[in-house]
């Protein structure tokens, strides 16, 4: 995903306020972290930038405190107040030490830490560079993966002309474009990793949270997909849900709408009606 589809579907995110965290992976010196302070000033909001390698676990989760003959955490300096905005970004997560990353789940998952519940409009995502040997990194395990959407970053050479002389305008600044445009292999080296998502049933749930909200589109949705339940998954799941594609009859459809669904009900093979009976069974159950 380029940065622009990136910072504009983190944008619809944050005014539907989806709660899913993502994981933006990424070549070094791409603009994986700057992208968070271009949104956070584009929607007037703060952003606490953590560089997980180097804090340790006591700045992440505070430090304990005897209070009435009880053991209370305090709030860690960087933690948000009350009625502002913002965003969380654990830069660096495979980069932290062990007892850093464990530190940082419950926030990830559960946006708070200890009794500490993250203000309402705060969101917590992640940057990392992926592990594919080029990088002095750790492999983050599945525990810690399914707790976010994983997304591939690359850099295009023409979002980066167009940031280039938005930000810089004398000459020299020309000339180096030029020469960028002129040798386009020249601008990153290419980074080759795949994202690696394994199916869960909260993974479904948080992609049912973000289609019921409309913030994903045709360049978005099946990377959106693959990077909370897998690559083939995706395919199959994108291509399910295309209107041309034949379905098989729902449990609802049985209930409600019986005499117009029949013949088709009678047409479907052992797999599709497979489906239908458990989607009704499932449908009777949430009635209970």
């Amino acid at each position: 995903m380029k940065i622009s589809i990136a910072k504009e579907l983190m944008k619809r995110c944050i005014l539907k306020e989806i709660q899913t965290s993502f994981l933006f992976q990424g070549g070094m010196g791409i603009g994986k972290s700057d992208m968070w302070k271009q949104i956070t000033r584009d929607l007037d909001m703060q952003l606490v930038d953590l560089r997980l390698a180097q804090l340790e676990p006591g700045d992440i989760i505070g430090v304990p405190r005897g209070v009435e003959g009880k053991t209370v955490w305090l709030q860690p300096g960087w933690w948000p107040k009350e009625g502002t905005r913002g965003i969380v970004h654990l830069d660096e997560l495979n980069r932290a030490p062990v007892d850093v990353r464990q530190a940082v789940f419950q926030l990830v998952l559960d946006k708070r830490m200890h009794t500490h519940v993250l203000p309402r409009g705060w969101y917590v995502h992640a940057s990392i560079n992926p592990s594919n040997g080029n990088y002095q990194v750790e492999e983050l395990d599945k525990a810690m993966l399914r707790r976010f959407c994983q997304i591939k970053i690359v850099p295009d050479v023409d979002e980066f002309i167009g940031y280039w002389h938005k930000t810089y305008q004398d000459q020299h600044a020309d000339l180096i474009s030029r020469f960028v445009l002129s040798n386009k292999g020249f601008l990153v080296n290419d980074e080759e990793f795949e994202i690696e998502a394994q199916p869960t049933p909260d993974g479904y749930r948080m992609i049912h949270e973000m289609m019921s909200a409309g913030v994903l589109d045709g360049e978005t949705e099946t990377e959106v997909v693959q990077g909370l339940v897998g690559r083939e998954i995706a395919v199959a799941f994108v291509r399910f849900m295309d209107k041309t594609f034949k379905k098989p009859v729902s449990g609802k459809d049985v209930l409600n709408n019986y005499p117009a669904v029949k013949e088709q009900i009678k047409a479907q093979n052992n797999d599709a009606m497979f489906v239908t009976l458990h989607d009704l069974i499932g449908v009777l159950k949430g009635l209970d």
